[in-house]
């Protein structure tokens, strides 16, 4: 079997296919599966996909340095002030903000996945036709490409890591119990 085509090709092909001129997930699940970018704690954040593969990641502004580091998008733009939870209606600055993107804000049919999808086309005046993208953007992800094989690898790696360190802790604590136990015996005895 050949190994799949890299996730961003099928995503591009599959917007070709469906005459799409963009798309917009948002959500940590789908913004990391598009760009790789993901941040613990991390404000909303989206991505915009041109039909040439062209990505624009969408951070909380305090996140853009590192999501330009971080991410392989092709662009990073900030919304919002600055000050991690300080602005209050984080969702609609970032839908603002998606709106603005270039390929967006020239698109006349635009698809949508993820958390704020749903807010996204009915918050959105730009006149374009909106098309929920969810199940195929779920088809897709189920096909892992070499990248994401490797981490998951890579991720197994560190548990069994993490797991021989706990049994080793745990043996070199028993023995220590063990030599305790004895020596708090000998004490009785003698």
């Amino acid at each position: 079997m050949a190994p799949p085509r890299p996730r961003l090709e099928r995503v591009t092909a599959w917007l070709a296919a469906s005459k799409l001129d963009a798309l917009v997930v948002t959500g940590p699940a789908l913004v990391n599966w598009i760009t790789g970018y993901s941040r613990y704690y991390g404000g909303p954040s989206a991505a915009v996909i041109s039909p040439a593969g062209e990505r624009t990641l969408v951070v909380v502004r305090d996140e853009i340095g590192t999501a330009e580091q971080l991410s392989g998008a092709d662009h990073v733009a900030g919304y919002g002030g600055r000050g991690f939870g300080l602005e209050l209606g984080l969702v609609r600055l970032l839908l603002d903000e998606v709106l603005r993107v270039s390929a967006v804000s020239s698109a006349s049919r635009i698809g949508v996945a993820g958390d704020f999808s749903t807010d996204l086309a009915a918050g959105a005046d730009s006149g374009a036709d909106w098309v929920q993208a969810d199940a195929e953007l779920h088809r897709m992800s189920l096909v892992k490409d070499a990248d994401e094989i490797e981490l998951i690898f890579h991720s197994y790696e560190l548990c069994w890591l993490a797991h021989a360190a706990l049994a080793e802790g745990a043996a070199a604590g028993a023995s220590e119990i063990e030599m305790m136990s004895a020596a708090q015996a000998a004490a009785q005895i003698g």
